[in-house]
């Protein structure tokens, strides 16, 4: 089942000296990634200070990767959750594959743990977690008897009573062996409850459809990474093991939620959690007198050489971008492009007994090289702002980062957030109410940053 609406179980993210920078940003040369319903568009110019996406992705530990700074590193359409447990006549466990950026023993990690009918039943189970290998193979697979890095377990405890949501950070029982940055490792789940088909829960993870796009777009598929090993109750057989990020299930393309801490505090992952895509529902359409814009605060100087922006045209025009530190223009562009609003049907959901469509915005990717850097002081504030010219109207898409419900830096992008011009005042943005001040949500942009 996947979790369109994860809040309600049952329907199925110093002064800068003087720097003016103007660019024209044409449209024509496509990105290097295409897919069948959007294609990225590249603005023209200097290629070389933009990290475009090659054809298989980039390793999460490369140079190039490393130049991505954003909130729109990783996107997300919607939930996918995966039972662990005995379901749908299935024996079935999750293994969530990554490629450390970090060494050290293991200490903790973070899950998103949905819960209610069709995502958990009785007491949620016994789910044994343990961090495993990879096999080395063409298919990366985890080696189930291999060498353990660590091991716990979690126990849900779950009640008609129990929250609707789980994401307990989780302290490792046994962690023998260190990470070893730079090697690929797996993440298992297993139900050890002794009656699995009763007792089970699901562990959450994003989703955006085969025909939108892909999870991360500058990623490679085997470095952050959901499978899932189904086999037949009781059989005892080999799992058969489904890679739900590079093949995906049917047109839905997955990814994890997780974040791994080690005991000197150095932690990795992505934490994007809940998606404001639904459409019409929670998506947000701006005009010349509606824009948007993301808030930087850096925590380090940043060189920045290029922005990327996810959204779609609803009638046609230019989305002007602009880079500002206070009410001074520090660099900025224009993007154009025809309307190409065409939401991707996602399921339906049941309303006072009515059968209603379930659809999530598409999004086409925007890239645009500054031809000067622009400095990103630590500790300052800069906007990068986002408003229609004319009469061009553009949907936009937010996500929550997580930081609400525990997940912390790096793995949620907390030195950003979403805002959107409300009348004459700038709120932050929450996607649920855009009348009301939120929090920990971003729009789906990218720095690009100089090597």
């Amino acid at each position: 089942m996947n979790s369109l609406f994860p809040d309600q179980p049952h329907i199925s993210r110093r002064s800068l000296g003087a720097v003016s920078l103007s660019v024209a940003a044409s449209l024509g040369l496509p990105g290097a990634l295409a897919h069948a319903e959007t294609t990225d568009q590249t603005a023209a110019g200097d290629s070389s200070r933009l990290v475009l996406p090659p054809e298989g992705g980039f390793r999460l530990d490369s140079a190039e990767f490393s130049r991505l700074y954003g909130p729109g590193v990783f996107t997300m359409s919607t939930l996918y959750n995966v039972p662990i447990g005995i379901e749908g006549g299935m024996d079935k466990i999750a293994s969530l594959r990554f490629r450390a950026v970090v060494s050290g023993p293991l200490q903790k990690i973070r899950l998103y743990w949905p819960t209610g009918s069709g995502y958990s039943a009785g007491t949620g189970g016994r789910i044994r977690i343990t961090v495993l290998p990879d096999d080395g193979s063409d298919k990366h697979l985890p080696v189930l008897d291999g060498t353990l890095l660590a091991r716990t377990h979690f126990t849900p405890g779950l009640n008609p009573n129990s929250p609707q949501s789980l994401l307990d950070e989780i302290t490792f029982e046994q962690n023998p062996r260190p990470l070893v940055a730079g090697e690929l490792y797996h993440v298992v789940l297993e139900n050890v409850d002794p009656q699995p088909p009763t007792n089970f829960i699901s562990v959450n993870n994003v989703l955006v459809p085969r025909p939108i796009g892909r999870p991360a777009r500058w990623l490679n598929d085997s470095d952050w990474a959901t499978l899932l090993g189904r086999r037949a109750p009781g059989s005892g057989a080999n799992r058969t093991w489904l890679d739900l990020t590079a093949t995906g299930s049917g047109d839905k393309l997955i990814a994890p939620i997780m974040q791994l801490t080690t005991t000197g505090g150095a932690s990795q992952g992505s934490s994007d959690m809940e998606s404001g895509s639904v459409d019409p529902e929670r998506t947000y359409e701006t005009d010349a007198s509606r824009p948007v814009r993301e808030r930087f605060i850096p925590s380090a100087d940043k060189r920045v050489t290029g922005v990327s922006v996810a959204a779609v045209a609803t009638l046609a025009g230019d989305l002007r971008w602009r880079f500002l530190e206070g009410s001074r223009e520090l660099a900025s562009g224009v993007v154009r492009d025809e309307a190409r609003f065409s939401p991707h049907l996602m399921g339906h959901r049941t309303v006072n007994g009515e059968k209603k469509p379930v659809h999530v915005t598409n999004f086409v990717w925007y890239d645009a090289p500054i031809p000067q850097d622009v400095t990103l002081h630590a500790g300052n504030t800069y906007d990068l702002e986002l408003r229609p010219e004319g009469s061009s109207r553009w949907k936009f898409a937010a996500h929550r980062n997580g930081s609400g419900r525990g997940f912390t830096w790096p793995a949620a992008f907390t030195e950003s957030r979403a805002q959107h011009l409300h009348g004459d005042q700038w709120l932050d943005t929450t996607f649920w109410n855009y009348s009301a001040p939120g929090g920990d949500n971003n729009w789906p942009v990218v720095l690009h940053l100089a090597p």
